[in-house]
């Protein structure tokens, strides 16, 4: 532990540690990704977990809401390839769920996917970080049976309407025995107009899901 810790106080002097949002200095010797300021900034969601009418999943379940420095520090993990930031994410949604949720009403994991060509273009898929890791805290198995097969547009800034028939069509299930009969918990990173998850858990459903439920780390509001 000494020699560990030493060896830490001589990499941040060559490479200091600072928070990942807001960059002041961090403890050399701690593990720490965010500053208690900014990782105190994650607003969390006061809203029950729900059920929704004329969906196709059966509740959603979101512990910070997407706003502020809990957008910045997605967008780090999302779009700048922050994978510490990802993990401490990921952390910090496990650390919220409690233990009698959703996760120990689930069977199996699957993660939103990504088109193959994102997927490259980012090197990895958020919601498999996320997902990696509330299996590794549940001991729930992941499939990726659920797949995107079609390039979409980005959502943001569309309407409701233009992003249900965004995604409408947009995945398959190339799998279905490790769906059938299973109660699924779909993970994703926000949860916005839902059409996205809606879209997912059709074409879950259809393949035979017992239930679908949709965790994700953040919800807009």
């Amino acid at each position: 532990m000494v020699i560990r810790n030493i060896l830490k106080a001589g990499l941040n002097f060559i490479w200091p540690l600072k928070c990942h949002i807001c960059d002041i200095a961090l403890d050399p010797l701690s593990d720490m990704v965010f500053c208690e300021r900014c990782e105190g900034g994650f607003r969390r969601n006061t809203l029950a977990p729900s059920g929704y009418i004329n969906r196709y999943y059966d509740s959603v379940t979101s512990p910070y809401i997407y706003e502020g420095i809990m957008r910045e520090a997605i967008h780090l993990f999302k779009y700048k390839r922050d994978e510490a930031a990802g993990g401490r994410l990921a952390e910090l949604l496990c650390e919220t769920i409690p233990d009698d949720g959703i996760i120990c009403g689930a069977d199996v994991i699957v993660p939103l996917p990504l088109y193959k060509r994102n997927l490259r273009k980012r090197r990895y898929n958020q919601a498999m970080v996320l997902a990696k890791m509330v299996s590794e805290r549940s001991g729930l198995p992941i499939t990726e049976s659920l797949k995107k097969h079609k390039a979409t547009p980005a959502q943001t800034g569309l309407s409701a309407k233009k992003r249900a028939s965004n995604v409408k069509g947009a995945f398959i299930c190339e799998d279905a025995r490790r769906i059938n009969g299973k109660r699924v918990l779909l993970v994703d990173d926000v949860y916005t107009t839902g059409n996205t998850a809606d879209e997912a858990s059709r074409v879950l459903k259809k393949a035979g899901a017992r239930s679908v439920d949709v965790l994700t780390l953040a919800r807009s509001l």
